[in-house]
């Protein structure tokens, strides 16, 4: 059985779009009938247990390197990719936790001797550039070069970010791959209330829509409540369900 490893950095757990998607991914590879990987979770030893909460079982190992910000490990990480060519501290762990693929993750160098698996959810911050500012989208610009020149293979979520890497990236299309984002309750592992007791719980009668997206500006809720008056305007009455989370590190005051 083939090991693959992926880091979840001290950024994942702010980001519950993220942490749901491999959720699922490692769900789903968990009930591959007769599967050939094994999924291995690499942690920060700080990082919390709580963050497991929604992923299956599978084995976890916690090592410092797990740090993408420039302070300490993630300084020597960076800095070592740059000068060897490859990330030899985080390869050489790896490699130690027998682990022969890195998913998800980022890239470990041009000459890394793991092969990686890069992941490029969209193309936000090029299809809308207002929601950032100069400095990120320079810094992502950088990233997702790297991703797409240094992966093995680079993985989208949709068709639509696969033909935004063929505008942006065009030189990595050949190696890369749709893996489709989709939505779900922890593999089924999750204990889901019915619906009688959610309407309880909030008071909600009658029809409704579920609007799922986290309260980040780039979501668009406002064209929501525009629709809702121009219905009530006509004289019809629609109820919406917003869920997700509140904070926007981009814009706190949204």
């Amino acid at each position: 059985m083939t090991r693959v490893g992926f880091v979840l950095s001290a950024t994942h757990s702010g980001w519950t779009g993220g942490m749901n998607y491999l959720s699922n991914l490692l769900h789903a590879i968990a009930k591959l009938p007769s599967r050939q990987l094994e999924p291995v979770l690499v942690l920060h030893p700080s990082a919390p247990e709580r963050l497991l909460d929604n992923f299956p079982s599978v084995d976890v190992v916690r090592t410092a390197l797990a740090d993408d910000s420039n302070r300490g490990w993630g300084l020597a990480r960076k800095l070592a990719e740059r000068g060897l060519g490859r990330d030899m501290l985080m390869s050489g762990f790896l490699r130690r936790q027998g682990i022969a693929l890195m998913s998800h993750s980022g890239q470990l160098g041009a000459r890394a001797e793991l092969p990686t698996i890069g992941w490029l959810p969209d193309f936000q911050h090029r299809r809308m550039p207002e929601f950032f500012d100069s400095a990120e989208i320079a810094a992502r610009d950088r990233g997702y070069g790297r991703i797409a020149e240094q992966c093995s293979t680079v993985v989208l979520s949709s068709v639509d970010a696969q033909r935004d890497l063929a505008e942006f990236v065009p030189a990595a299309l050949p190696s890369s791959r749709v893996l489709h984002f989709v939505s779900g309750f922890a593999g089924g592992a999750m204990v889901v209330p019915d619906e009688a007791a959610l309407r309880r719980r909030h008071a909600l009668v009658g029809p409704y829509f579920h609007l799922p997206n986290q309260f980040w500006a780039h979501k668009n809720h406002r064209v929501v409540i525009d629709a809702l008056a121009l219905l009530k305007a006509h004289g019809q009455v629609a109820q919406v369900v917003c869920t997700g989370q509140t904070k926007d590190s981009r814009r706190p005051a949204y």
